[in-house]
């Protein structure tokens, strides 16, 4: 769908655009803004609380970090919250990073945009899974943007950096609660974004969302975004549900 997005983003602007979606996150959020507060590029920080708890509204006071962009109301899920932030947002690049996970170090960022060419729209690096309850989780995860996307999802969308002119056709399609990044992901691949892989660990991620759970409604999501965009590979969508099953991964 049409999404509505600044062309040109201010020259004084910040660099990156830090979004950070959240859901009663008050165990974790001060990690989270701690890790963006600490980074060496110009950038923002926007907090998209979607629960609007006391408890997360305490951490976040107490972590010591103010948002410059603090939105707490309800949502319909992670990727409305996100496309919310992008909204908002000024940067010329977009991170978007989960409130239970961190930025591995200061010049993430900096590592990343110093590889970038001309063209660049979308930089990719590394995720460190932790905290890991899935045995097919890889410790690492390395994100490319290639054609095993319509295996999988090759791009972790926490090791991945957009070019904000990315959000000027589409959003991330909200009625998708789990697999919104990978149905964007594979329309980044379809268009052929060009992209660029960098062997820098970006952040480190606690494996046990959805969509690193496998269950189900994983499968019903993946096949339901395959059809929409009808993948050359979308028939495995099922062989692959049943396989796991049958091995005991599920």
């Amino acid at each position: 769908r049409p999404f509505a997005l600044h062309r040109v983003y201010l020259m004084s602007g910040p660099v990156v655009s830090i979004i950070i979606p959240s859901f009663r996150s008050a165990a974790t959020i001060s990690g989270a803004l701690k890790s963006a507060a600490q980074q060496t590029v110009s950038h923002e920080i926007l907090l998209i609380d979607g629960s609007g708890d006391q408890a997360t509204r305490d951490a976040v006071t107490d972590s010591g970090v103010m948002p410059d962009v603090w939105i707490s109301e309800p949502d319909s899920g992670v990727y409305d919250a996100i496309n919310k932030g992008i909204a908002r947002s000024r940067g010329e690049w977009i991170y978007v990073l989960g409130a239970d996970d961190e930025l591995a170090a200061p010049d993430v960022f900096e590592r990343l945009l110093a590889c970038k060419e001309q063209d660049t729209r979308l930089l990719l690096g590394n995720v460190s899974n932790i905290e890991r309850v899935h045995a097919g989780v890889p410790a690492v995860h390395k994100s490319r943007l290639t054609s095993y996307i319509f295996l999988y999802n090759t791009v972790h969308q926490q090791g991945a950096l957009y070019h904000r002119s990315l959000f000027d056709r589409a959003a991330f399609n909200a009625a998708y609660k789990i697999l919104g990044d990978y149905d964007f992901h594979l329309a980044l691949f379809t268009e052929r974004v060009p992209w660029k892989y960098t062997d820098v660990s970006v952040s480190r991620c606690r494996a046990g969302g959805l969509s690193k759970q496998f269950g189900k409604g994983l499968y019903l999501e993946e096949l339901a975004i395959n059809r929409a965009r009808k993948t050359p590979l979308r028939a495995l969508t099922w062989l692959k549900y049943i396989y796991k099953k049958i091995s005991g991964l599920l």
